[in-house]
Order: C-alpha cells, then structure tokens, then sequence
C-alpha cells in the first residue's frame, strides 16, 4: 500500500527524552506493593516473567505516558507536576488491555500469554481492577499541584476512562451487529480508543500548567490535536489488523478471521452489492472463527471494493485536519515539529 507522507519507522525522538522519568515513575509506584496480584502487574508490565524472574521484555510503547508529558511541554508547564498523571494514564491503558484480552480471548500480546491465559479470567479481572485503582492512587499523590487543578484533571480522568468503557461495549456489542454505518464505527473509536489519546495531551496541558484557564487557545488546540491522533490511531489498527506481518503479530486477515467489525469490514459490509454482499452476511453470521479460506474470500472482495484505498484515504484526511491544527496553533515551534513527528509515526507504524 502507498502513503501520502514519508515513512518514519521509528519510535518517535521524544519518547527518548521522557523514557527515563516515565519507567523511573512506574516502578516507584510499586515499591511499597507487596502481595501476588503485583506480581501479576509487574509480569505485565515487562519487568518479570511468570516465574517473577526480572526480565527486560517488551511491554508496549508507552505512547498514552508520553503524550501526557508532551502536552504539558506543548502548554509551556512543568512535566514534573504531569508524571502522576503520566503514571495513571498507562495503568488505566493497561486495564483496559488486561480485560480486552480476556474479552476477544487473545492468548499472546507482546509475544508473551495475555493475563488471563497464566492466571485465569478471575485472576486477570481482579489484576486489572487492582491496577486501575493504583491509577487513581497516583493521581491522589501529587501535591504540586492547586487543589482546583487536581480536581478538574482528576474530573477529566475518570470520565475519559468511563468514555473509553462506553466505547468498549459497543465495540463488543457490534460483534453481533450487521447493519453498522461508518458513522456509528467512528463514534465507536472516538470513545474506545480515542478518549484516552485525547485525555493524555489535555490532561498533560492542565496539570504543567498548573494554573485555571477558562479560555485558552493554546490547550483548545492540544486537546483537538489528542482527539485526531486518537481516530489516527484506531484507523491505523484496524487497518494492520486486516493487512498486517505475521512477524509484528499482526497476520494478513488477522480481525477478518475473528468477524471484528473494524472500519474496512464495515466498508466491504456497507458497499459490497449483490452476490458479494450476500457471501459476507453469509459467513459473518456463522458461530465461529473463519477459515483461511473464508477469509481469502473477504480479502478478495475488499480488493475489488478498493477498500484499503478508503481506509487510507480517510487515515490521510484525518492527518491532513491535524497537522493544519498543529501548524496554526500557538504552540512553541520545537514541539510542533514533535507533534508533526508523532503524527507521522501514527500513520506509518507497522505494530
């Protein structure tokens, strides 16, 4: 497939310059925590393996923290006062992933068991709560920051993460929905995917700035620039979930196999006429994963419909709204040029 913007494989710059903090940050939050459903988290974080052996393996890449300390960069604040919330905001991600796990029954992420698969669905459901409540014990530790501050960031946070579960459960209920519009699936990602991505940037702002805004230009902006990257985001995944690597644990029909209502299935269910129309229906309503074969038949069609070309045509236009409010917003120029990074990475990731 082609891209409209130049290929930048890598992670982007200036995650290397809060890695550090962030990793620093995390492992704190764990040092007092003494008892088996840590060991759980710690697994999940990378830190140990099953058997509690410290370890160094890949655990994600920690873009919700990042762009928490970016956004308090991006107000002119203080990143120090944003690590708390930097903290919460990958704890209440890697929640949501513990249960996402449990709910499509997926048995690797990272290349290594989910949860669920080493400790049980009770054990990865109690893991899980356990770590968003560390999330909101995070946030209680800082102190310096004002009183009305921490009250509106913590207001933000928690109905960021219930918007994210709103989204969560349509996602789920769509499985066993046919007549999905594009509309309805964008509205889906925006509260699954997007909330957070939007939270991190504007909650970032609030707390480095560390002062009541009422009416400020520069985080209206931030805050529309976290809500694109979200819809980025989610695009991006969906599409690496139909055309993905095998070698990135994503294989090529990977989300067709398991009847996902991801955007370019939901585009060959929306334009596909006739006999093409009828065989989708026909084998998305079997009770069960689809066959290699099966899932030739959908790729197929979607050849036919173009349909990784209205899948990067939408990504490209999303792009093309957030990097013009990037460009004519007023945020200081060197963190444009990481926004304009980021953004690049988003649409060309290939994991």
């Amino acid at each position: 497939m082609k891209h409209s913007f130049s290929i930048n494989k890598s992670i982007p710059n200036f995650f290397q310059r809060y890695e550090e903090r962030i990793n620093f940050a995390l492992r704190k939050e764990y040092e007092k925590l003494d008892g088996n459903i840590y060991d759980t988290h710690k697994y999940y974080m990378g830190w140990t393996d099953e058997n509690g052996k410290k370890t160094d393996a890949i655990s994600g890449k920690r873009l919700r923290p990042n762009l928490v300390l970016l956004g308090a960069e991006a107000a002119d604040g203080n990143i120090e006062t944003a690590i708390p919330f930097a903290v919460a905001i990958e704890l209440i991600h890697n929640f949501s992933l513990i249960h996402d796990d449990i709910e499509d029954m997926d048995e690797r992420r990272h290349h290594r068991a989910t949860l669920w698969k080493l400790w049980g669905i009770p054990g990865a459901i109690i893991s899980g709560n356990a770590m968003l409540k560390i999330a909101d014990l995070a946030t209680n530790k800082n102190i310096k920051i004002n009183n009305n501050i921490k009250l509106e960031a913590s207001y933000i946070l928690s109905s960021r993460y219930l918007t994210m579960m709103e989204g969560q459960f349509l996602d789920i209920d769509f499985e066993n929905k046919l007549e999905i519009t594009i509309d309805d699936y964008l509205d889906m990602i925006q509260r699954k995917t997007g909330a957070l991505i939007e939270a991190s940037l504007h909650l970032g702002a609030i707390v480095g700035q560390n002062k009541v805004t009422n009416n400020d230009n520069k985080i209206k902006s931030i805050k529309i620039i976290g809500k694109e990257f979200g819809k980025i985001f989610q695009i991006k995944d969906d599409m690496l979930g139909i055309w993905g690597d095998e070698k990135t644990g994503k294989p090529v029909g990977a989300d067709i196999k398991k009847k996902k209502k991801s955007l370019p299935i939901l585009h060959a269910i929306n334009y596909a006429k006739g006999a093409n129309k009828k065989e989708i229906k026909n084998l998305f309503i079997k009770k069960r994963n689809l066959y290699n074969k099966e899932v030739k038949i959908i790729l197929k069609i979607m050849e036919e419909l173009r349909t990784s070309e209205y899948c990067e045509n939408l990504l490209n236009t999303t792009w093309k709204n957030c990097h013009q409010e990037i460009i004519s917003s007023n945020i200081n120029e060197k963190i444009k040029l990481d926004l304009i990074e980021l953004g690049k990475f988003l649409l060309t990731r290939n994991v």
